[in-house]
């Protein structure tokens, strides 16, 4: 017996529905790596490391200092998709805290690069100013361009 169109049609909805055979993907490998500020000269983030911890991301910040950049250290990457359906992680967002301020850091991917956008609350009463700044930061193995 031939079962009609209809029933093939709503088996399939269902499963569409359901989210039968589908998983959720991972975020995305294009994110992890080492990168670099492309602006040697910075004031600001001068190296980012991306990688997959065991519960989670992770990443890793150095901060232009002298004579020797300051290292800020690993805190957890959330990662952030367009909807609460999308996973595809093309942005994230960390925070450090090493007491006297914290640094609120928005990551988005564009065309290879990552753009780390940074804003600065200070909170030791230092009377500095509040701060937000865009890094644009290249793979570390890209090579630099002239």
């Amino acid at each position: 017996m031939k079962r009609p169109v209809s029933s093939l049609l709503l088996v399939l909805t269902i499963l569409v529905l359901s989210g039968a055979g589908f998983t959720q993907t991972q975020p995305q490998p294009q994110f992890e790596g080492e990168w670099i500020n492309v602006d040697p000269k910075t004031r600001g983030l001068t190296r980012l490391v991306i990688s997959r911890e065991e519960n989670g991301w992770g990443i890793q910040a150095w901060g232009r200092c002298h004579p020797s950049d300051c290292v800020w250290g690993i805190v957890p990457l959330e990662p952030i998709g367009k909807s609460v359906t999308d996973s595809s992680f093309n942005r994230g967002f960390a925070i450090w805290d090493p007491g006297f301020a914290t640094n609120y850091v928005t990551l988005r991917l564009e065309k290879g690069h990552l753009f780390a956008e940074m804003i600065t609350i200070f909170k030791d009463r230092s009377r500095r100013y509040n701060y937000r700044r865009v890094e644009e930061m290249r793979p570390a193995d890209e090579p630099v361009a002239n």
